[in-house]
């Protein structure tokens, strides 16, 4: 049997060896990279759409309620960077409830970050009857409600629509959201025509404002009256039916033996003839 030989060409040398784990260990740790960015791109999404959620329910709820008064009306505060409150009708009563103020933080769950213009904490943005919107910071200021959600380091400076999220509200109560470094949307203030309280109305509408009391109808109403409904008459028969005269019935003729029924009488049957007698044989 022949020997296997060897020499310094066969196998590889430990150079290769340390080469490929090299390139092995950058492609793992730029697939690590990338799926740990992915997740993190995914969390700040999810935390601005729930956040213009939020803000779209409070619009809603706040022309449902149709609230006149400040205390009344629905706003969410953004009391920190990471953290802001809602306080809406959460249990449908018709009115704002203490314990249906409800606080979304996400500073244990994300590195995200809120940023903007002018954001002295607390921020809070005030939905009316008609949906439209008033921020303030705590200094009493009136600023432009749009809010950059951002990762990291992230600043208003750099952000970009790898980084962060913009959500930004109008004065009439609409929600957008964009990506980091995009142009904001602008929005013309409503056009409200000036009608008069008596054009083109019908008289069964009255303007009134919220606060005002219903008008109360003048005059008596018509009592409802139900119509009198005459009796069916009765029908009366005329007279006393005729009745049917009962057939007299025929007398059944029985013959003898030997003899059969025909229309004239009994008569013998064949081959019998009638004797003298009148029995047939």
């Amino acid at each position: 049997m022949k020997k296997a030989e060897f020499n310094a060409q066969s196998g590889k040398s430990l150079m290769e060896m340390l080469i490929v784990l090299a390139v092995g260990g950058i492609l793992v740790a730029m697939a690590v990279t990338r799926m740990i960015n992915a997740q993190t791109n995914m969390e700040r999404q999810n935390l601005a759409r729930e956040f213009k959620v939020n803000l779209e329910r409070a619009r809603f709820d706040a022309v449902k309620r149709r609230a006149t008064s400040l205390a009344d009306m629905t706003r969410i505060t953004v009391s920190t960077a990471t953290a802001y409150k809602v306080f809406l009708d959460s249990n449908q009563n018709g009115v704002l409830d203490t314990a249906e103020e409800r606080t979304v933080s996400f500073s244990d769950r994300s590195n995200v970050k809120i940023l903007g213009e002018n954001l002295v904490f607390p921020v809070t943005i005030t939905f009316d009857r008609f949906g439209n919107t008033t921020t303030v910071n705590a200094s009493g200021e009136i600023i432009s409600p749009v809010f950059t959600f951002c990762e990291g380091e992230c600043t208003l400076e750099t952000a970009t629509v790898v980084n962060s999220n913009i959500i930004a509200v109008s004065s009439t109560g609409t929600v957008a959201m964009l990506y980091g470094g995009e142009t904001l949307p602008t929005f013309d203030d409503p056009i409200i025509t000036d009608v008069g309280d008596s054009t083109a109305v019908n008289d069964w509408v009255v303007v009134r404002d919220d606060n005002a009391s219903l008008p109360i109808p003048t005059g008596s109403p018509t009592p409802y009256v139900a119509p009198t409904v005459s009796p069916t008459p009765t029908t009366t028969p005329d007279g006393s039916p005729t009745p049917t005269p009962t057939a007299t019935p025929t007398p059944t003729n029985y013959c003898t033996s030997g003899q059969k029924p025909s229309v004239t009488g009994c008569v013998c049957q064949l081959p019998m003839t009638v004797r003298q007698n009148g029995k047939c044989q």
